[in-house]
Parts: C-alpha cells; structure tokens; sequence
C-alpha cells in the first residue's frame, strides 16, 4: 500500500541522519495520484509518535490542496507540520 511504503521511506531518511521531511504533492499524474496532504501528514505525525522518532524530525508540508486559512490550522496545530507551502494558492489564473 501506497501509505505503508510512505511511512517505510521516512523511517529510511531519519535513520540516514534526516533532520527535516519534506512532504510533496508535487509531480502527481494520472498514473501516480498523491496521498491527500492530512492522511499523509496525520499518518506520518502518528507513526513517528509510535516508533519514537517524532521528536528528532520537523515536518514540512509543500501541497497544492491548502488554498484558505482554515485548510492550515489542523496541519499546523495537529500534526506539527512547521511550514507549509500551498503552491496552488499563490499560482496566478
């Protein structure tokens, strides 16, 4: 599952001396559709939590789905995430 191997990758970087993970939604297609930024952000947060790792990792969410104020605030106060880049928000028509 696309979210298991999620969860096995970052445990990879953190173990490779990671100190800051960077979740993208960039570069999505029709054949490689994105894990929705607050399954991924809550999974990840909650797995680290688990594993004891949460403490030594700063997450960073770049997503094109946060567009208004309100789509920030469980990212930010729920999972820790300590930025986040909503590119589609700043993307001129």
């Amino acid at each position: 599952m696309a979210l298991e191997r999620f969860l096995d990758d970052a445990d990879r970087a953190i173990k490779n001396g990671a100190n800051i993970l960077i979740l993208s939604d960039r570069g999505v297609s029709s054949e490689m559709a994105p894990i929705p930024a607050l399954l991924a952000t809550a999974g990840l947060h909650h797995h680290l939590i688990r594993s004891g790792t949460r403490g030594k990792i700063g997450l960073v969410l770049e997503s094109g789905e946060p567009r208004e104020v309100h789509h920030f605030a469980p990212v930010s106060s729920g999972y820790g995430c300590s930025a986040i880049n909503p590119y589609l928000a700043y993307e001129n028509d």
